[in-house]
């Protein structure tokens, strides 16, 4: 199971690369950032049975190249879905003008590393060290009595066990939700993407109707909790757009886009509560 899980994340990633390459289109690039999360979670949700110290190695690179794709998307979303927006609706403010300029550069200088990280030998090396990896099957020789007892676990057995840790790290996470800062917020988004990631790995061994449902809730409460982080993001991309030369007299368009930002933030919160209650009483449909 844990092989055909990493496998398709391979193959999901690589059937993103030669877009990515080749278009402008930001789907790629966004459905190759999925798929090295995926790829990153798989490693997490079966890290008991299959000890993390096996991959370390995979694991940095996996790193590396989260590091270069990241940026890229996060100035995709920017130019893609905030900025227009903004400027829809300030059409005669100058300012957004210079500043979608601006971002294009800055988004295309992402661009590039994206691309170039993609088309690198490294990446190649990575590839092949991991599908290598699984292929000889190196905890076949780990000596770890505990993770070895994982192993020949029933997988419906060993899925219950993560699904259920899992969702109490997230009820955990979120306890208090009204009193969580930004960090809280963006710490419980995380854990339920994990979450998320991890039911649908073993989706397929339930009902299709209680987890679509189970699925929904989590994607309604991670929806809201990547619009407030996308907040916190602008507010970081904002940074070089200050610094750039001639920003000075454009110092009413991030402003702009700060406040807006900022708006949203508040819709986001106000449905916040609402959702994370439906998750509280949703079923565990692993039960």
């Amino acid at each position: 199971a844990f092989r055909t899980v990493v496998f398709s994340c391979i193959a999901h990633l690589q059937a993103n690369e030669r877009g990515l390459l080749e278009t402008d289109d930001p789907e790629y690039l966004h459905q190759a950032r999925v798929a090295l999360r995926r790829l990153r979670s798989a490693l997490s949700v079966f890290n008991r049975a299959f000890p993390r110290a096996l991959f370390e190695e995979l694991v940095v690179e996996l790193r590396w190249l989260g590091s270069c794709l990241g940026p890229a998307r996060d100035w995709d979303v920017f130019a893609t879905e905030m900025l227009p927006v903004v400027c829809t609706a300030f059409p005669s403010e100058p300012g957004l003008h210079w500043l979608t300029e601006r971002t294009a550069e800055l988004r295309s200088a992402a661009d590039s590393g994206a691309r170039e990280a993609v088309a690198s030998a490294r990446y190649t090396v990575l590839l092949l060290k991991l599908t290598g990896t699984f292929l000889r099957e190196p905890w076949q020789e780990l000596i770890d009595d505990d993770a070895a007892a994982l192993r020949v676990l029933p997988l419906a057995e060993f899925a219950a066990g993560m699904l259920e840790r899992r969702h109490r790290k997230v009820l955990k996470r979120g306890h208090g939700l009204r009193e969580l800062d930004p960090v809280g917020l963006h710490a419980l988004r995380i854990e339920i993407k994990k979450l998320r990631y991890a039911v649908d790995f073993f989706a397929a061994l339930y009902s299709k109707g209680e987890v679509r449902e189970y699925l929904t809730i989590l994607a309604d409460l991670q929806g809201l909790l990547g619009g407030l982080n996308d907040a916190v993001t602008v507010e970081r991309l904002l940074e070089p757009l200050r610094e750039s030369d001639g920003a000075g007299q454009w110092l009413e368009a991030p402003g702009l886009i700060r406040g807006w930002a900022a708006c949203g933030s508040r819709t986001y919160l106000d449905q916040l509560g609402d959702a994370w209650q439906h998750f509280r009483d949703c079923e565990a449909f692993w039960h």
